[in-house]
């Protein structure tokens, strides 16, 4: 499924290798990103937000996928966390080497849901606003 590839795509900006190891960008701390996170308005009407857990890991496969999409289902921007404590951010035009934006809408939660590996979950615009500044988003 497209949704949970991992890699680099050839052309886009990179930031680091990943979060923290990369040390490109450092994030808030947990209670400053959710006092600024409190009153976050998403930039578009229509906009959602998604977490996918995959619920059994395998190495460092992905763990968490956290997307803020556009009504479409098509993402705006986009976090994955892997369970060595790296962070992969995408958003516009930048990606880091592990995470990207998809050019195919994201499935569906219902979708999503028919895999036994993977739960998925909405969640609200602070919550997503809360991890992207976590994680060290722009």
């Amino acid at each position: 499924m497209r949704f949970w590839t991992v890699g680099s795509k050839v052309g886009r900006p990179k930031l680091s290798a990943g979060f923290p190891d990369g040390g490109a960008r450092r994030g808030f701390d947990r209670a400053a990103a959710e006092s600024a996170a409190a009153d976050f308005v998403p930039p578009e009407p229509g906009m959602w937000y998604l977490q996918v857990t995959r619920t059994r890991v395998r190495g460092n496969e992905l763990l968490v996928t956290l997307s803020e999409l556009f009504d479409d289902g098509t993402e705006f921007r986009k976090i994955q966390r892997f369970p060595d404590g790296r962070t992969g951010l995408a958003g516009g035009s930048i990606d880091t080497e592990l995470t990207w934006l998809d050019e195919e809408p994201v499935p569906s939660i219902e979708d999503l849901s028919n895999d036994p590996n993977l739960h998925a979950v909405r969640i609200s615009p602070s919550e997503f606003q809360t991890e992207w500044l976590v994680a060290g988003g722009w």
